[in-house]
């Protein structure tokens, strides 16, 4: 009899195990495949299962704030970037007119070089995931409302040949 109740008890141990092994499994599958909301069920009992699975619920829970600030940061990049370059292109355009003096077209290609040159000064040398930052909570050096310009004119430029091809 005992050895019966000792081969019940190692049934229901492995299986309950296994049973919380396969949640694991499950819910990671689930998040590599982009619900990144899903989390380990725990169960209260305090066990080295259900410390790992808390300790992989928090791992999830940081993984997806950072991957948020990421979004963010990406979508202000692109709105910020959206009008400089805009009038970069339209400038550029403007100059291709045809009648339009050579002068003319060397002062808008040598400012949307100084455009370019002021869009690139801007944009930070590396991400936090690359400095090794810890936190999610980084930002621009600067803003493109305060150095670039919203007037839709080429600024006075510093003359310079054009290279030649």
């Amino acid at each position: 009899i005992a050895l019966l109740i000792a081969i019940a008890a190692g049934v229901f141990a492995s299986r309950r195990f296994l049973n919380k092994v396969d949640a694991i499994n499950v819910t990671s599958s689930a998040i590599m495949e982009g619900r990144l909301r899903e989390r380990i069920p725990t169960e209260g009992t305090s066990d080295e299962l259900d410390q790992l699975s808390a300790n992989l619920n928090r791992l999830f829970d940081s993984n997806e704030s950072l991957l948020e600030s990421l979004r963010q940061v990406t979508t202000n990049i692109a709105h910020d970037l959206r009008s400089p370059l805009s009038r970069l292109k339209q400038g550029l355009e403007a100059s291709l007119q045809p009648g339009s003096p050579k002068k003319a077209q060397e002062r808008a290609i040598h400012g949307a070089i100084d455009e370019a040159d002021r869009l690139l000064a801007i944009l930070p040398r590396s991400s936090p995931a690359r400095a090794g930052m810890a936190s999610s909570r980084w930002s621009f050096p600067g803003s493109l409302k305060g150095s670039a310009r919203h007037t839709g004119q080429w600024p006075r430029t510093r003359e310079r040949p054009l290279p030649r091809r």
